[in-house]
């Protein structure tokens, strides 16, 4: 049971970020979505969604962060029978109000913006953007990245006949269960549908413990996250180039095994030839130019 009901707060230095705001350029969000059927018979469907901040947009003289969204969903029959599995890639928009905290998108099919998140909530207020009436009621303070953050519960109201699980929404974050589009987790004793966040990841600040917030384990260039690097050839047996977008520039490097563990780290100016890989299987690599990252790509040692 959730208790914080008392809430203190604190004066944060956040230096880069204003006020409690991770929707910044490079941001990374990480969800799983679930359709579950109780028992196999019915298909049994999962996506995987990453989100990323690539930058600002201009719409209607105001200006937003662009959210690169990729995906991936599979549709099984059977725990060891995939019918099929799809990829897609999307751009969409949001701005960050900082001076009332609260996260807009832009809606494309109205022309308008729509709230989604406002971090000024109190006990027993109205949850925005959600397809039923729900409310706030529990509080609790948490630390991330060394930032003392509001983490908000909520639940529907008592008209609404089936209860969610724990489903909240972080200051400065987003929700669990969904960033832009919400899909709460419901009880149900025949299955159900539900999203939770996987990972999220700014820089060095890390949700919830996920070393490298990289969901996919497949390797498909037209789906890197960010496009400002090269790698190639991938797959390959031995030696890979690493490309920066400028020959003249300098940059770092940082190579991290499936399991998020850091094993390589370089200095470089504009290409990089990598062939001490210890072992074979999937890597993540990722590339900072003036200590920001700019670039994330995969790849396979066969």
């Amino acid at each position: 049971m959730k208790r914080t009901f008392t809430l203190f707060l604190i004066s944060l230095n956040l230096s880069a970020y204003s006020q409690v705001n991770f929707f910044q350029d490079g941001a990374t969000w990480g969800y799983y979505t679930c359709d579950c059927p109780d028992i196999w018979g019915d298909p049994y469907r999962e996506w995987y969604d990453q989100y990323t901040i690539v930058g600002d947009t201009v719409i209607n003289s105001t200006v937003y962060k662009n959210i690169h969204t990729i995906g991936e969903n599979k549709v099984w029959s059977s725990p060891s029978t995939l019918i099929s599995i799809n990829y897609y890639n999307y751009y969409s928009a949001l701005r960050y109000d900082s001076t009332f905290q609260k996260v807009y998108y832009y809606d494309n099919s109205t022309s308008t913006d729509t709230l989604i998140y406002d971090f000024n909530l109190s006990l027993g207020d109205t949850v925005p953007h959600l397809q039923f009436v729900a409310y706030v009621d529990s509080i609790d303070t948490i630390s991330i990245g060394g930032f003392q953050l509001r983490k908000f519960y909520y639940v529907p109201d008592s008209s609404y006949s089936i209860w969610p699980n724990e489903n909240y929404f972080i200051e400065g974050l987003g929700s669990n269960n969904g960033l832009i589009f919400f899909n709460p987790d419901f009880m149900s004793v025949s299955g159900g549908v539900g999203t939770e966040l996987i990972c999220f990841q700014l820089d060095s600040i890390y949700y919830p413990t996920n070393p490298v917030c990289d969901i996919f384990t497949s390797v498909n260039n037209e789906y890197n996250f960010r496009k400002n690097i090269s790698v190639f050839p991938n797959p390959s047996g031995n030696n890979f180039h690493v490309v920066g977008p400028d020959i003249s520039e300098d940059y770092s490097l940082m190579i991290y095994d499936h399991l998020g563990r850091k094993i390589i780290s370089k200095n470089f100016i504009g290409e990089l030839e990598i062939s001490d890989l210890p072992f074979a299987g999937l890597f993540l690599v990722e590339v900072y130019s003036n200590g920001r990252i700019i670039g994330k790509s995969k790849l396979v040692k066969n």
